[in-house]
């Protein structure tokens, strides 16, 4: 008879390490990558997320050590929505909001509604055919074996305002059984020199909807100016 033998094992519950790839060529890559810091800010664990620039094709030696090194669990893309043209140009965004309801205009909707029906599907629709190649697919699949169906390791999408949701768990849903900061405070720079990108790096972005769910929990919320850099090294 063989002898017994015990071992201990030791199961803990972690939040996914995600990568976000964003399209390094887009010229508002600032306002995507502020939009995918948005969704990250309320998803658990998020903090640590990795976002990654390249064309679609290929990644540069430094993100490809970074993503080894942080081993990813799932690779999602960012996926560039009305929102974003919103955000970053809006005079743009109103004319085609314009020239979109007088196209729809006669119907038996009210202005108003109609207005509104169209500027959320402008906001909500894709405004670009950026994606990820199949021959880098495949190296992500095969350098990282992070979880993918078949051969789409990055068949999840982020867009702009989007709120998170399975296979990653939002962070409103754990706040209540954890301890909590007393406060919420969302740092604006005033400074041209100080892009808002570089700051929501650091503190994360107050995501959609996210400041209901906190007054319910009773954590308020307040908005800091920052003038200078100095005034953003005090606040840190």
């Amino acid at each position: 008879m063989e002898d017994l033998v015990f071992k201990t094992v030791h199961a803990s519950v972690r939040p996914a390490r995600i990568a976000v790839l964003v399209d390094e060529s887009d010229a508002d890559w600032q306002i995507m990558c502020r939009g995918a810091i948005e969704f990250l800010s309320g998803t658990w664990g998020g903090e640590h997320a990795l976002i990654v620039p390249t064309d679609g094709r290929v990644i540069t030696p430094t993100f490809w050590s970074q993503l080894e090194a942080f081993d990813p669990d799932y690779i999602w893309r960012y996926g560039k929505s009305g929102r974003d043209i919103r955000r970053s140009r809006p005079d743009e965004f109103a004319a085609v909001l314009e020239r979109e309801v007088a196209a729809y205009s006669g119907g038996t909707d009210s202005q108003e509604s109609l207005r509104k029906w169209v500027e959320e599907q402008l906001e909500g629709g894709s405004w670009s055919n950026w994606h990820v190649a199949p021959e880098l697919e495949k190296q992500l699949k095969d350098r990282l074996a992070p979880f993918f169906v078949q051969d789409l390791v990055s068949h999840h999408s982020i867009v702009a305002g989007q709120k998170p949701d399975y296979p990653l768990t939002p962070i409103a849903t754990i706040l209540p059984f954890c301890s909590r900061p007393e406060m919420l405070t969302t740092i604006k720079s005033t400074d041209r020199g100080v892009p808002q990108l570089w700051i929501e790096a650091v503190t994360g972005s107050m995501p959609t909807g996210f400041m209901d769910s906190l007054q319910t929990m009773g954590i308020p919320h307040r908005d800091v100016e920052s003038n200078t850099v100095a005034d953003l090294v005090t606040l840190f």
